[in-house]
């Protein structure tokens, strides 16, 4: 299921829209009470089942691969089935509220401001659910892009022998030997360089990293097929 949830996003987030909006649109036209009722409660239940599902699938939400893209060529993290739940949540909740300030031409400006907060949310929360953030393993090196900011750290600039520090259930930490030739854009700045594991087991990031730094002879087949622990 978290799979499917993740390779099926973008229609996730097309169906998730559609709907929040559909329904908050009939539940500003409608003069039937039945079906003012249905609009407002359907995307209620929605929300508290996809906010209980998120709940209970968190603790399975690390994948125990790396998505393999001949294209481009590089190995990457899965998209994060959880935050995209929790994105399809809050797009239900807020979608009514939205529509009802913003159909309302009776309302004041501090609260089209808040309907422009809201939208606002829901754009952020789903650019970092849809928007190809996350770790990239490419034969060059690797790539960290988040919403603020994205690092590359060439594999020459690891440790040769040893390129993993640790990691934690949250991330892994790397061993930079030649912080000078790490690449920095946004508001990433220096420090520990953590690659984020939300999606993947951090061991086998880990492990990932390790094999394409020790053996540069591997480093060509990056991104031919996904990457799995043996």
């Amino acid at each position: 299921m978290l799979l499917r949830i993740a390779r099926w996003r973008l229609a996730v987030f097309a169906v998730t829209v559609s709907l929040a909006l559909l329904l908050g649109v009939l539940r500003e036209t409608t003069d039937d009470r039945l079906v003012w009722n249905l609009a407002t409660l359907v995307p209620l239940l929605l929300a508290l089942v996809l906010v209980v599902s998120s709940l209970t699938l968190s603790n399975r939400r690390q994948q125990s691969w790396l998505e393999a893209r001949p294209a481009v060529p590089e190995l990457s993290t899965p998209a994060n089935p959880v935050l995209i739940l929790v994105a399809a949540g809050q797009t239900l909740l807020l979608t009514g509220y939205v529509t009802n300030l913003l159909l309302d031409p009776g309302r004041d400006a501090v609260m089209l401001i808040l309907a422009v907060l809201g939208i606002a949310a829901g754009v952020l929360v789903w650019t970092v659910a849809i928007g190809g953030f996350g770790v990239r393993l490419r034969p060059s090196g690797i790539v960290d892009r988040q919403p603020f900011g994205s690092l590359f750290i060439p594999w020459e600039a690891l440790a040769a022998d040893r390129p993993i520090d640790g990691w934690t259930t949250r991330d892994v930490t790397l061993s930079v030997t030649h912080p000078d030739l790490v690449r920095r854009t946004g508001l990433r700045r220096g420090g520990p360089i953590r690659l984020p594991a939300a999606s993947v087991r951090p061991e086998l990031l880990a492990l990932a990293v390790t094999d394409y730094a020790t053996r540069p002879d591997r480093r060509s087949l990056i991104g031919l097929e996904p990457y799995q622990a043996s």
